[in-house]
């Protein structure tokens, strides 16, 4: 059987060797506006940063598109969401 036909039951997260099942909190996606930032801004982002002891967190932009790579993981795409402002006016 091919793997990409296997329907996905549970999904698991492994904190620093401490593996737990991860909550399913919804069935819906959700969708986020795509916004523009200029490359300058994005550049600021670029960097190393420590998120834990041994997991550490590389950022890079590639033709105005910022990507993450955390310690022994494949670079994923990075986008950046507006702060939500919670006051009502």
């Amino acid at each position: 059987m091919r793997a990409e036909r296997l329907p996905v039951f549970t999904l698991y997260q492994n904190d620093s060797g401490r593996v737990t099942k991860a909550p399913k909190i919804g069935d819906e996606v959700t969708q986020h506006k795509e916004m523009t930032v200029s490359p300058a801004i994005l550049a600021q982002y670029a960097g190393s940063y420590k998120l834990q002891p041994g997991v550490d967190a590389s950022i890079t932009l590639q033709d105005a598109q910022l990507f993450i790579q955390l310690t022994g993981q494949p670079s994923l795409p990075l986008y950046l969401r507006r702060k939500q402002n919670s006051s009502s006016k």
